[in-house]
C-alpha cells in the first residue's frame, strides 16, 4: 500500500510513522462501517500536540457522519481540554462520574484548566507559594529537621502565584475548583511581606499565611550561613558583609534590618561583588538561593519556619485524596 505526499511524492505506507498507522487504521474501520461503537484506547498516542487535537476532531467528524459512537480513553491534557468542550467526558478520580457542560466542573474548567481539577482530586489540597525557590527552602529545612512534612513536600500539588495579588489566584483557581467541583478541597496559601500588603482572610479550608519578615529568604541568608558557603573564602565573605552591614544587623539576626530588607536584593548585589572579587563567574542567583538553606545548621533554623511547616503539614493531613 501507497499514500501520496501533498507533493505527489509516492511513498510505501510501512515508512509512515506508528502514529499514522494508526490513523488511518482507525479511519479505516469508521469509513468502512456504520452505526458501530468503536473503543479506542490513547489513539492519541505517539503523536505530538496538534496533531492529537487534529485526529481527535477528525475522528469525531468522521464518527458522525458515519452515524457511529466513539468512546475513547486517554491521559492526553489536549484531548481533555477539547472533549471538555464539545462531548462528554467520564472522570475515573473517586467514583466515576461524567462531566459535560451542563456539569458544575465543566464551569470550574472554563477558568481552570483540565490538569489542575485532575491534581486537586488526586492530592485533596494545593499549596500555593511565591515561587519555586520558596519550595526548595521549605524541602531543605524540613529535611534538616526531619519533619513529617517533608513526604508532602514532595508530592504536593503546588501552585505559584506569582501575582502581586494573592486573591486573584484564590478567586480564579482554589474557588472554581472546590465550590463548583471539589467541595471538600484545602487549599494554604504561603506568601512574601511587602510594606504594601494585602489582607488575608484565614479559613479553615483555606489557610492564608505570610511570613512576619519580608521574605523567606531573610530567615536563611543570615552572615554565618553565607560564611559557611563561602567555605575557604569566608575572609573575602566577611570583608564584604562588614562593609554593607550595620553592626548591629551583623550581630544580632533579629535586628529590624532582617525583618524589613528586601533580601533578595541585597543577595544580588553582595554575591556580584563576592565573585568578581573571587575573578570568578557568578555562580549564584536568585533563582537557586535556595541552596543557602542547606548551609544552615538545625539549631539556626528560626522558629517560624518551622510554625509554616507545621500548617502545611496540618492541611495535608486533613485532606482527602481521591483513592
Amino acid at each position: 500500500m501507497y499514500y501520496k505526499t501533498p507533493n505527489k511524492v509516492k511513498l510505501d505506507l510501512l515508512a509512515s510513522g506508528s502514529g499514522m498507522r494508526q490513523t488511518l487504521l482507525i479511519l479505516a474501520h469508521l469509513y468502512l462501517s456504520q452505526h458501530m461503537i468503536l473503543l479506542l484506547d490513547e489513539p492519541d498516542a505517539h503523536l505530538e500536540i496538534i496533531r492529537q487535537k487534529n485526529i481527535y476532531a477528525l475522528i469525531n467528524e468522521t464518527a458522525k457522519k458515519q452515524q457511529s459512537q466513539v468512546i475513547i480513553a486517554s491521559h492526553s491534557e489536549v484531548i481533555l481540554e477539547k472533549a471538555a468542550q464539545e462531548d462528554i467526558i467520564i472522570a475515573f478520580v473517586g467514583s466515576p462520574h461524567r462531566m459535560n457542560q451542563k456539569d458544575h466542573v465543566k464551569r470550574a474548567l472554563d477558568k481552570i484548566d483540565f490538569v489542575d481539577y485532575y491534581l486537586a482530586s488526586q492530592k485533596g489540597w494545593i499549596l500555593y507559594l511565591e515561587g519555586e525557590t520558596d519550595l526548595s527552602i521549605l524541602q531543605s529545612v524540613a529535611k534538616k529537621v526531619n519533619h513529617e512534612v517533608v513526604r508532602f513536600l514532595e508530592q504536593a500539588y503546588v501552585v505559584y502565584i506569582k501575582t502581586d495579588s494573592p486573591h486573584d489566584k484564590i478567586n480564579n483557581h482554589f474557588l472554581p475548583i472546590q465550590k463548583e467541583a471539589l467541595p471538600d478541597l484545602l487549599g494554604i496559601l504561603l506568601i512574601d511581606n511587602p510594606p504594601k500588603s494585602y489582607p488575608l482572610d484565614d479559613k479553615p479550608y483555606f489557610r492564608q499565611l505570610r511570613w512576619q519578615r519580608r521574605e523567606i529568604e531573610n530567615y536563611i541568608a543570615i552572615p554565618e550561613v553565607l560564611l559557611a558557603y563561602a567555605g575557604d573564602n569566608r575572609d573575602v565573605m566577611n570583608n564584604l558583609l562588614t562593609r554593607r552591614l550595620s553592626l548591629d544587623a551583623l550581630e544580632n539576626v533579629e535586628d529590624v534590618w532582617w525583618h524589613e530588607t528586601k533580601i533578595s536584593d541585597f543577595l544580588d548585589r553582595l554575591f556580584k561583588d563576592y565573585f568578581a572579587e573571587l575573578d570568578s563567574p557568578n555562580l549564584i542567583y536568585k533563582t537557586n538561593y535556595h541552596r543557602l538553606a542547606d548551609y544552615l545548621t538545625p539549631e539556626q533554623i528560626h522558629p517560624e519556619i518551622i510554625e509554616k511547616l507545621d500548617a502545611i503539614y496540618e492541611v495535608a493531613q486533613r485532606a482527602k485524596p481521591c483513592e
